[in-house]
């Protein structure tokens, strides 16, 4: 829900771009704790614990949000969001992994399919309730009574695991055993570069989305935060292909076609003022974004098939790190060139993606 709420949070405490971008920062840095502190919470609190606790964490931090006046207040909100929403994800990732065994690749795409859905709904909630007068809060409030009921009455048998957690996460954080980063082949680190370009590429689209619908295409707050739900349904949509196109080709060649069919959005996106081609745009480069990574971090791990642990952690890093770095750059630019210059970027970032994945087959034949 806060990237459609940000524009709304925006005018109300009067917020630049680039202060705008650091609630991102501050969101990223939360997850980014998550992952590094997990391993000791769930081997002191366990597994039931953890979800629960990290579900009524995620809906303080909806409060916070949505009652902070400054800032640093709403800045502290993100922070608390990020961190127990990560606690959520590595539970529920553990826990689908647990039950299903050998079918958890199939449970945990379709949990990814499931969150893609309820991403759709978040910005018509916020732009349609807001639209009705309600306010753009009042969708953090359907929000935290979900999380608030599910954490109360979710079971803890259902919480449970075969696995000791702790074992399990510090083994996929670090590696299992000492390794050091040059073990990793020049591909994989390729790979990785792609990794924080897409990330940078589609989190740039998600938190500044609708601020662009509004200032450069002239849509109103409650429109444009409705209309990125759009963007959502093409990601689900693009989803459920990619993954029956995996049956047939490589990831690599879903990724690069990813990656044509954003270069064609973007352009397109950037300099259209009509509001018809923008919204078209918008559906194109959510049909083109949503498999970039999927499809990337696949590319990475069969780089490095044999360290599959420590090529997984890596992985996590780039993608924090180009979530904590991303949308607050290209808030920066928006405020010194206005927002759609800034968004000429983009495109920019694209051709180095494809660039990078024309020199992986020259590196791989190597």
């Amino acid at each position: 829900m806060f990237g459609p709420a940000l524009p709304f949070l925006r005018e109300e405490l009067n917020l630049s771009y680039t202060l705008g971008g650091l609630h991102t920062t501050s969101l990223a840095m939360g997850m980014i704790s998550a992952s590094i502190v997990t391993p000791h919470l769930a081997s002191r609190f366990g597994r039931p614990t953890l979800l629960k606790g990290g579900g009524i964490g995620q809906a303080l931090g909806a409060v916070l949000l949505i009652t902070g006046r400054s800032p640093v207040h709403t800045m502290l909100a993100t922070l608390v969001s990020g961190f127990c929403g990560g606690l959520v994800v590595m539970m529920v990732q553990a826990v689908l992994s647990d039950s299903h065994g050998e079918q958890r690749a199939t449970a945990l795409s379709e949990a990814n399919i499931g969150a893609a859905i309820a991403s759709t709904l978040a910005p018509l909630f916020v732009g349609g309730l807001h639209g009705l007068n309600f306010g753009w809060r009042s969708a953090y409030l359907v929000g935290i009574a979900c999380l608030v009921s599910l954490s109360i009455y979710f079971p803890n048998q259902a919480a449970g695991g075969q696995q000791n957690l702790s074992q399990e996460l510090t083994e996929n954080l670090t590696g299992g055993k000492p390794h050091h980063a040059s073990t990793l082949p020049a591909l994989f680190w390729l790979y990785w570069i792609v990794i924080f370009l897409v990330i940078a590429i589609e989190w740039s689209l998600l938190i500044w989305g609708a601020d662009y619908l509004g200032q450069a295409v002239g849509m109103s707050k409650s429109t444009a935060a409705m209309i990125i739900s759009l963007f959502y349904l093409a990601t689900v949509v693009a989803r459920i292909i990619g993954s029956r196109l995996t049956l047939r080709t490589t990831s690599k060649t879903i990724l690069m076609a990813s990656l044509i069919l954003s270069l064609a959005a973007f352009p397109l996106l950037w300099i259209s003022e009509s509001k018809g081609l923008s919204i078209f745009a918008l559906i194109l480069g959510g049909l083109g974004v949503s498999n970039l990574y999927p499809m990337t971090m696949a590319a990475a791990l069969g780089a490095a098939p044999q360290l599959a642990d420590l090529a997984s952690a890596r992985i996590y890093l780039g993608l924090g790190t180009s979530v904590l770095v991303s949308p607050l750059l290209l808030g920066y630019l928006a405020d010194y060139m206005g927002i759609q210059n800034a968004y000429g970027f983009i495109p920019g970032l694209i051709v180095v993606a494809l660039g990078l994945l024309l020199a992986s087959t020259k590196v791989r034949t190597r």
